[in-house]
């Protein structure tokens, strides 16, 4: 039983690696933020760039989302606010949703 929990857990991390994605660097044109809308829905932040962001799954995505209730989610969203404000360049990784507008971050590189 251990053993088929290891190779279940295993093959859970490797769908999940696989299919992230890396958007090109690009500059935040608009950050939104989106507050809860009830008991256990957390808020999302929203950085919006009108060319897309060019992930290789969804290119024309404008926007990369996360949200606020992730790990990570306020250092990530404090980055991209300086990003924003010094008009730097960031690129995210993340993966694009059924709704190909939207790419889930996790990661957030800035240049």
């Amino acid at each position: 039983m251990k053993k088929i929990f290891i190779y279940i857990t295993l093959a859970l991390a490797y769908i999940n690696t696989s299919v992230a994605e890396g958007s090109a660097y690009k500059e935040i044109e608009r950050i939104q933020v989106r507050g809860g809308q009830g008991a256990g829905i957390s808020a999302d932040y929203h950085f919006h760039n009108a060319a897309g962001w060019g992930a290789d799954g969804c290119p024309s995505a404008e926007y990369a989302y996360l949200n606020a209730d992730d790990s990570g989610a306020k250092e990530m969203f404090t980055l991209a606010i300086a990003a924003k404000a010094q008009g730097s360049m960031v690129k995210f990784l993340g993966t694009c949703q059924e709704d190909k507008n939207y790419f889930n971050v996790y990661y957030i590189y800035y240049k």
